[in-house]
């Protein structure tokens, strides 16, 4: 009776690990990109925001021919005709006719709780600044570290410069 040897079974141990090692590879390949899109998303909703935020101030602007000094919802009813301040320039101010709640950036920067609002001791210009996870295309269309320093000097935080800040993304009036 003959035996025949040559008929194998299972796979060998090396054919196991080449397995492994490729699905190793491929986990790795897309962990990278869906961290990676998951920055960009939050990118996307910082840009959104910061837009729906220069939209409520350009609003009280043409309201009330100022930019409020805090942009904070809470206000007392009494002091407000058409959402500007009445009461002999306290700053009071109510952006909630003009924007339903301020919004709060998403995570994943340190210490970020509120976008950076700025504005000019005459409330005539203001700066808006949030950083960015990466460099984008979104940030040539801010305002540049060059032209903050010329114009919007009374801010005091860094917008884009494409070597020392390249994510830092600031707007200021339409």
């Amino acid at each position: 009776m003959k035996i025949n040897l040559t008929n194998k079974g299972g796979f060998t141990l090396m054919e196991l690990m080449v397995v492994i090692a490729i699905i190793g590879i491929l986990t790795a390949i897309i962990v990278t990109n869906l961290t990676s899109s998951r920055g960009k998303a939050r990118d996307g909703q910082r840009v959104s925001d910061i837009g729906n935020l220069q939209l409520a101030l350009e609003f009280y602007y043409d309201r009330c021919h100022e930019y409020p000094d805090i942009p904070d919802m809470t206000v007392d009813p009494s002091t407000i005709v058409d959402g500007c301040p009445t009461n002999g320039g306290t700053p009071i101010v109510s952006l909630g006719s003009f924007i339903a709640k301020l919004p709060i950036p998403p995570g994943n920067l340190p210490s970020e709780t509120a976008y950076g609002y700025f504005v000019s001791a005459s409330n005539d210009s203001y700066l808006l600044h949030t950083p960015l996870e990466s460099t984008n295309e979104v940030l040539k269309d801010g305002i540049s570290e060059g032209t903050r320093l010329s114009q919007y000097s009374f801010a005091t935080v860094s917008c884009y410069d494409a070597t020392s800040h390249p994510t830092d993304y600031c707007v200021g009036p339409k």
